[in-house]
């Protein structure tokens, strides 16, 4: 016997996965890799998988912990980490991790009881034994998706002026016109979302032709071209975060920098 470690209850039929050299449990601790357990015991959530997260995640594990649906799944092409649990018994979310940055963000409206990946492709089975494609195509089952992105709020390098943001400076790629409501959101606080959005981004192709197009110079047809846009946005305050918006399909979306445009005032 080499040692005795305490962890916190696990959490599901399905709470570990092998990633690497190691495992990640969902134990009542968040979601934790059993290497950083073992060394630091239930003290040591801050390097945890769920760090960022681990009051979100802490939350849902102590609402629903004694629901079916919890899993996790690897998925190498995006380089993500999904952990599945249930909202209820009938209603399923993922926190969803980008293991090469550490960013998080959380997918609504998939109904997954488990996942697993097949021939390098990710599917999930849902109630009455169906089984779907995941992250195949641009479009939700034939619907519009979704998406809702709202980064870290930045102070602009001083947290005692405010600032007058006045513009800001979006850059979008696209394969087509992109339906985005863009606003930038002040102090911490969350304005509530529309439920129509109406400000197209330009897109744009490359349109170059074969034996004709100037090697190094002309864009390759058919990829999507970074486009940029001012928009006037902004207000009064000390913090600021750009919230982008976008509700379609048939389109490849990327939302690759974003530049504000603000002016610091006198201290108070």
């Amino acid at each position: 016997k080499v040692g005795s470690f305490a962890i916190g209850q696990s959490v599901g039929i399905r709470g570990a996965i092998d990633l690497g050299a190691d495992s990640v449990l969902i134990t009542a601790d968040g979601y934790q890799p059993l290497n950083t357990a073992l060394q630091g015991g239930r003290a040591a959530t801050r390097f945890n998988v769920s760090d960022k997260i681990q009051n979100a995640a802490l939350r849902q594990i102590f609402s629903s912990s004694g629901n079916f649906g919890w899993d996790m799944a690897y998925y190498p092409l995006r380089n993500w980490l999904l952990v599945n649990y249930p909202v209820s018994g009938t209603v399923f979310q993922q926190h969803v991790v980008n293991l090469r940055t550490g960013a998080w963000c959380r997918f609504k409206g998939v109904p997954a009881l488990c996942w697993k990946l097949f021939n390098e492709r990710l599917y999930f089975g849902a109630a009455g034994g169906n089984v779907f494609l995941f992250d195949e195509g641009a479009s939700d089952n034939g619907a519009n998706i979704l998406a809702d992105a709202l980064p870290a709020y930045n102070y602009l390098g001083s947290r005692t002026n405010q600032k007058m943001v006045n513009t800001v400076r979006v850059v979008t790629s696209s394969d087509g016109d992109l339906p985005l409501e863009i606003s930038v959101q002040r102090d911490l606080g969350i304005d509530p979302a529309g439920d129509v959005i109406t400000n197209f981004l330009p897109g744009s192709v490359g349109t170059a032709t074969w034996d004709l197009a100037t090697w190094d110079v002309d864009s390759w047809a058919g990829e999507a071209i970074a486009r940029d846009v001012w928009l006037d946005r902004g207000g009064l305050g000390y913090s600021f975060a750009l919230r982008v918006r976008y509700n379609g399909q048939g389109r490849e979306v990327r939302w690759l920098s974003y530049t504000y445009s603000y002016e610091i005032a006198a201290p108070i």
